[in-house]
């Protein structure tokens, strides 16, 4: 079974109730608790930058789900049935690219409203060109700090929260989508 990794700070040599293993995303999360600033979905391949981004966005209260590839994104977002207000990619993944993830969440009606970020290698016009193509919204060069991700996910989220609440696009407000 596969589970998300949402990163949780916890003191040194911390047991969780489940051994170790992250707990999963409730199915149907509770509509009056909202205490999070959006729910953020991070495929980095690096345990380093993955911890790093996500520490660094729960810091600004998102609720952060992180994973290794894609295809164990997928299976959770099956599993889930949350809708991500932020995709965050790298495009140089295992078993599936960032830019072909792009494209399979753009396709699908479900996330309409999600925004989707890339992490590239550089910061050539081919690979703005080749983002856009696929449906990214944004685009970060490496190396990339993390206070400009911060920033450009903020904004992001917020205009998925502005669409949501005008029901312009085709999402429902409601939190469970049974």
């Amino acid at each position: 079974m596969y589970y998300a990794r949402k990163i949780v700070l916890r003191p040194m040599g911390g047991k969780t109730p489940t051994g170790g293993l992250p707990e999963p995303a409730p199915v149907h999360p509770d509509p009056t608790e909202d205490v999070s600033a959006g729910l953020v979905v991070v495929v980095y391949d690096s345990p380093t930058v993955r911890k790093m981004l996500a520490m660094h966005l729960q810091r600004h209260a998102f609720e952060v789900y992180t994973f290794t590839h894609g295809i164990e994104m997928m299976r959770w977002l099956t599993l889930s049935r949350r809708v991500p207000d932020l995709f965050l990619f790298d495009v140089r993944l295992p078993k599936i690219n960032g830019y072909d993830l792009t494209r399979r969440i753009r396709k699908h009606p479900y996330f309409a409203a999600s925004r989707v970020g890339l992490f590239t290698e550089e910061a050539e016009r081919f690979d703005t060109l080749r983002g856009q193509l696929a449906g990214a919204h944004c685009r970060f060069p490496k190396p990339f700090t993390l206070s400009e991700v911060g920033q450009a996910v903020m904004k992001h989220v917020e205009w998925v929260h502005s669409r949501t609440k005008e029901g312009s696009d085709g999402r429902s407000n409601a939190k469970d989508h049974a």
